[in-house]
Order: structure tokens, then sequence, then C-alpha cells
């Protein structure tokens, strides 16, 4: 299916409306950004290879959402958060890289929040209201790539990538100043 059949449904929702594809798509300008920091610096990426990218990483977090956004609806709740992330990933066979996004964002949590970890121990049913923590990490905060880099496809002949390091060897993000 092209991009404008796509961009004219809401599949499953029972209504269309037109999504706008700067809506839809990733900006090409950042996947392109994400794809440097992966290549070796001489490297150079065709427009094309752009593009694919852009569509690609844009319909994996659509399809990721779209099964933590199900999870949420039945559980009765409104908002998707990390913990829905993580196990949409682990549900639809992303378990290698949904270890270490929970590491990150433990890792986010503890210096982002350390008052809000240490006053309330883990709840897994705390009630969005009185998490004090955004729901997933924020973009402005660097996210270590080479935890899921390379990728290795189920399908390939290639060995899958390593286990996740500890989270002792993590970098930690920069610390938000309250």
């Amino acid at each position: 299916m092209d991009r404008e059949a796509q961009d004219t449904q809401a599949q499953g929702l029972g209504y269309e409306f037109e999504v706008k594809e700067q809506d839809r798509w990733l900006p090409i300008a950042n996947v392109a950004r994400i794809m440097k920091t992966a290549l070796p610096e001489n490297a150079k990426i065709a427009k094309e290879a752009k593009e694919c990218m852009q569509e690609c990483v844009s319909e994996f977090i659509s399809f990721i959402t779209s099964e933590a956004s199900e999870k949420c609806q039945q559980e009765k709740r409104k908002t998707v958060n990390g913990e829905d992330i993580l196990f949409a990933m682990t549900s639809l066979g992303f378990e290698n890289y949904a270890e270490a996004l929970k590491i990150y964002l433990a890792r986010y949590r503890e210096v982002c929040y350390p008052t809000f970890l240490s006053n309330h121990p883990h709840k897994p049913n705390l009630p969005s209201s009185k998490r004090l923590y955004p729901p997933f990490p924020s973009p402005s905060l660097p996210f270590p790539f080479y935890l899921i880099l390379p990728f290795s496809s189920p399908l390939s002949s290639t060995p899958p990538p390593p286990s996740p390091p500890s989270s002792a060897s993590l970098p930690l993000p920069p610390r938000q100043k309250t």
C-alpha cells in the first residue's frame, strides 16, 4: 500500500480522516541524523535509503504503539506509559530490544526523578495521575543506540545482537535542573 492510500485510512477505528504526510512520518532530517550516528563517518546515505528508513521506523513505532494502546484500552486506561511500550515490544517478539530500553528507562528515571523513586517504591498499579515522571524518555536526552545496533533480523543468518550491558555501564543522561 502506498503512502497516499495509508494517509486516508484509520484502520480499526471506524472512521476516516486525512493525515498529513508530515504528521504520519518522522522528520527525514532526524532519521538521517540517527542513521549517520550508526554508520562510519565517511559513509554516504542515498535519498531513497533515508526515505525507506523513514517509512520503516514510522511503521515500527506505529506497530508498537498500537499494541501498547490496545493493552491500555483493555485495562481501561487512557495514557500509554513506558511499561506499556516495553510490554508491547516483548509481546511482539522484540524482547532483546525491550531489555535494553527497560534498562535505559530505569536509568533515566533514576537520574531525572531521584526523589520520586526514593519516596515511591516501584508500584506497577500506581495511577498515572500519581506518576511524577514522563511515561517515556525525553527526546532531548541522548539514546544509547549502541544498545540496539547492529540490527539483526530473526530471519537472517547473522547471530542475534549481544545481550544489553549491565545498567552500571550505561551512560547517564544529563541531570535536569529543578
